[in-house]
């Protein structure tokens, strides 16, 4: 019994693996562009990816099908803010309302790391 694993990810999920989930272990990875056969364990099993903190949504997949890993279109854009805010602080003259917008950052990074989910996994 096996599924079949397509990553098409984009520049977003490019900088390395993603790990593969199965009922909530992780089973294997997958590169970049790269399509994998895993062994499932029985008929019907709840699959999810991530990748340093970011993950997927969940999916119940059965023996035989072909799942595909992409990321929303709006990941990209989200992504160039978060590059971007940083060096926009370095414009801002207090240096107490620096360090406040540094934290406010942190906290902003952190909680869309972990609650959006930055990939998607769906059945082709």
């Amino acid at each position: 019994m096996a599924i079949t694993i397509v990553r098409r990810t984009g520049i977003i999920g490019m900088a390395g693996t993603i790990a593969i989930k199965i009922n909530g272990k992780k089973v294997d990875k997958v590169k970049t562009e790269q399509q994998i056969e895993v062994n499932i364990p029985n008929d019907s099993v709840k699959l999810q990816v991530s990748q340093s903190g970011m993950r997927s949504n969940e999916l119940e997949v059965s023996d035989g099908e072909t799942i595909e890993i992409t990321t929303p279109k709006w990941s990209s854009l989200i992504l160039f803010l978060l590059i971007i805010l940083p060096s926009l602080l370095n414009f801002i003259p207090n240096y107490q309302f620096g360090i406040m917008g540094i934290i406010i950052y942190s906290f902003i990074v952190i909680i869309l790391f972990s609650a959006v989910k930055w990939y998607r996994i769906k059945k082709i």
